[in-house]
């Protein structure tokens, strides 16, 4: 009879052999859960597959769809603009046919005669003897004026109301503003430039130094006589200067001695008409300028 110490002495040291059934089915169940775990990993790649695949195609459409919609937004804008635009023009259209053009003519051939202006209002102006000599600073605040003639006409349609910012003269009457009707003009009618003759000297430095800016201007205003209309302004600029330095005297100045060839002799030009059109003058309420653009990326805001 053997003993519970010999069988157990008979029996296999490696631990790997499997004597017993029930070991050999759970390495059978260990191997299906792998292979079930192998089945279901292939199966949950092809689904993200497929779903990662839908997903790009869903987020195609959605670009799509906001690129077709902000294609919309744009024509959508760029017809308001064409509408505000011909609305616009409509107006500048009808006021146009209905502005009067009025015509400014300043003579370039100023006549050379500088003067000092009357004390008192009504006091005549008197000439500047042409030797005479000025001393700065002390003779700076002096006045000294010289006139320019000026003519201006109405050629239609209809009446012509304007207004100046410095008054004409023709010897006889001083205005400050006229109503023109159509065909009618102011002719041989003359303005003043009057500055002090430390600016006329100043005026000379500058120009000595290449600066060609204008010191003064004569203003036209043109206004349309309903409240939607527009305002028409016309300048006439002025340049150069009256007084020269004496040569080696220090601060010491004189009336120009060779005017007619002297770079310095004053000269005037008319400028473009400036037309601003108001919606309701009244009110100063301008009409606002709408450029046709073209619709496209950038002209709006945009979906994303």
């Amino acid at each position: 009879m053997i003993s519970p110490a010999g069988l157990l002495a008979h029996l296999p040291l490696d631990s790997t052999a499997v004597n017993s059934p029930w070991e050999w089915g759970w390495t059978a169940v260990g191997s299906l859960a792998t292979g079930l775990a192998a089945i279901v990993t292939a199966i949950t790649a092809v689904f993200i597959y497929f779903q990662t695949k839908e997903t790009a195609k869903a987020a195609s459409a959605g670009q799509h769809s906001a690129d077709a919609a902000n294609e919309a937004l744009a024509l959508t804008r760029s017809q308001q603009r064409q509408t505000l635009f011909i609305a616009a023009e409509t107006v500048k259209n009808r006021v146009d046919a209905t502005m009067p053009s009025v015509r400014v003519i300043a003579d370039k051939s100023i006549i050379w005669q500088p003067q000092f202006p009357g004390e008192f209002l009504d006091s005549p102006n008197w000439s500047v003897p042409s030797g005479l000599e000025f001393n700065l600073p002390a003779d700076g605040k002096k006045q000294i004026l010289i006139q320019v003639s000026v003519s201006i006409w109405n050629e239609g349609p209809g009446m012509a109301h304007l207004r100046f910012n410095h008054p004409i003269t023709n010897g006889d009457e001083t205005l400050s503003g006229a109503d023109l009707p159509q065909g009618q003009g102011l002719d041989e009618y003359t303005y003043s430039v009057q500055l002090s003759l430390d600016e006329w000297a100043d005026i000379y430095q500058e120009r000595q130094q290449g600066a060609e800016s204008r010191h003064f201007s004569f203003e036209v205003t043109t206004v349309h006589p309903m409240d939607t209309g527009a305002v028409d302004l016309t300048r006439v600029g002025f340049g150069g200067t009256l007084v020269e330095p004496v040569p080696e005297k220090t601060g010491v100045w004189r009336l120009l001695l060779t005017p007619s060839s002297s770079d310095d002799y004053p000269g005037v030009g008319t400028e473009p008409t400036v037309r601003t059109y108001f919606v309701s003058r009244v009110d100063g309420r301008r009409l606002p300028d709408y450029p046709l653009q073209e619709a496209g990326p950038g002209s709006g805001p945009e979906i994303l």
